[in-house]
């Protein structure tokens, strides 16, 4: 298995590690490919353990059921706690990835994507929010 075989969150978190470490200034120059290197099977070892663990539990049960016997009981669906996930794509996670390397190139202060995209919605989701409102007011879009 190669990195660019993992999901492409893993490779996010991998590539955002890597991108802080040399942003920090935590390596000795003559070693980042290795350190890349031991990063990407630290991070293929991490995602395989996490799967085989994921599939032991959350296999499904194989039971036979044959015609005449009661159906086994199924526990009742939960109702789902509200998602911490969004979906941005692809095109703008990578625009606030290349925004978090030049924020952190530039201050010499490593900020993450994470950080970034957290200070942009505590700043601006007032103005963003005003904005939108009169852009679709004014759009013949419905």
């Amino acid at each position: 298995m190669k990195l660019s075989d993992l999901p492409e969150g893993v490779q996010v978190v991998a590539a955002e590690t890597l991108s802080q470490i040399i942003a920090m200034n935590v390596y000795d120059e003559d070693n980042t490919l290795e350190r890349a290197d031991f990063i990407a099977k630290a991070f293929l070892a991490l995602y395989q353990r996490e799967r085989e663990d994921y599939e032991k539990k959350f296999s499904p049960i194989q039971k036979t059921v044959t015609k005449g016997e009661p159906m086994p009981n199924i526990s009742p669906i939960k109702q789902s706690r509200p998602s911490k996930v969004l979906y941005l794509g692809a095109e703008r996670c990578q625009r606030l990835r290349r925004c978090s390397v030049e924020v952190s190139f530039h201050s010499g202060h490593t900020v993450s994507t994470s950080q970034f995209t957290q200070y942009l919605i505590d700043k601006f989701d007032e103005v963003a929010k005003k904005t939108l409102i009169e852009e679709l007011k004014h759009s013949n879009v419905r």
